[in-house]
């Protein structure tokens, strides 16, 4: 995907309305800033809400259409994921993800488009009918197009993955979540292989691009787009979503900013980031120097 679907001011109101206006699970809003949220989104999928590159909804449906007759199940690749797997949404969270989600932890699918009540039962529910489930698989089968028709719901996914990981007891801490989320195998974590950022480098990036906004922007965007003018707020913050993804269209997700101008104020916030075990931050007592830096870079000139 080369191009951005939308731009981070689109991404910053979806952000209100369908995380900071939705989401009940208060450790999930401690944890994760609307900021890092679009962070994930900007390197997932540069705010497109899609389907994962090469795949489509026929693939989705794999799971119950390419069985294996010598098990009778469904049928698994040499990695042992069931056939047509894939993410979907501007987070992308993966079809057999939201399998967890219905198996151990269903109430967090409730508020996505057509889940209702009766779908939430455990797995081994003897006393559940068969309506019932036959109701949450097609529920299942479909949810993807369901996603990518609704804004909201293709953001909504990444907070529930969050939730999801709490609830389970999967993750109890900020970065332990979001290694989960970026995923990591032998191939893509060997910093030899000329693939990519490795998962623990994408890892780094979001939390690098929330120190960024922590540090000048505890106070909403919308200020800083009234202090600096529009054109230097949208190299402002495309200078913190640098590190989130360095390779991006920053000319369409951030107003006409370009990549040279992004990686220039993200070179000013690399300097003052301190970089440790549990986060990224930016310490208090270097805000105004930053402050006096990126103002130079931006090309502001302090008048008396």
């Amino acid at each position: 995907m080369t191009v951005a679907g939308h731009d981070f001011w689109f991404m910053w109101g979806l952000a209100q309305r369908a995380y900071v206006g939705e989401c009940r699970d208060s450790w999930v809003l401690q944890n994760f800033s609307p900021g890092l949220m679009i962070a994930i989104s900007w390197e997932e999928t540069q705010f497109n809400n899609i389907h994962q590159i090469g795949f489509t909804h026929d693939d989705w449906l794999k799971r119950w259409t390419d069985i294996d007759p010598a098990t009778n199940a469904p049928r698994k690749n040499a990695a042992g994921q069931v056939s047509g797997n894939h993410a979907v949404g501007y987070v992308q969270v993966e079809r057999d993800t939201i399998d967890r989600w219905l198996a151990f932890n269903p109430q967090v699918c409730a508020g996505l488009p057509g889940f209702d009540s009766d779908m939430v039962f455990m797995l081994n529910d003897k006393t559940v009918s068969p309506e019932r489930i036959r109701r949450r698989r097609l529920w299942w089968q479909t949810i993807d197009e369901k996603t990518l028709a609704t804004d909201e719901a293709g953001f909504q996914l990444g907070w529930r993955t969050f939730s999801h990981m709490h609830t389970a007891g999967v993750a109890n801490g900020k970065m332990g979540a979001l290694k989960i989320y970026g995923g990591s195998n032998k191939e893509r974590d060997d910093p030899t292989k000329k693939i990519g950022r490795t998962a623990s480098q994408i890892v780094r990036g979001w939390v690098d691009t929330d120190a960024c906004l922590r540090a000048m922007a505890a106070i909403s965007p919308y200020h800083i787009r009234v202090e600096l003018g529009w054109p230097m707020a949208n190299r402002l913050i495309a200078g913190a979503y640098y590190f989130s993804r360095p390779d991006g269209d920053f000319p369409g997700g951030f107003g006409g900013t370009t990549l040279s101008e992004a990686a220039a104020v993200s070179k000013v916030f690399d300097k003052y980031l301190t970089r440790g075990p549990s986060d990224s931050f930016i310490a208090a007592g270097k805000i105004d120097a930053l402050r006096t830096d990126i103002k130079a870079v931006l090309g502001m000139v302090e008048t008396a």
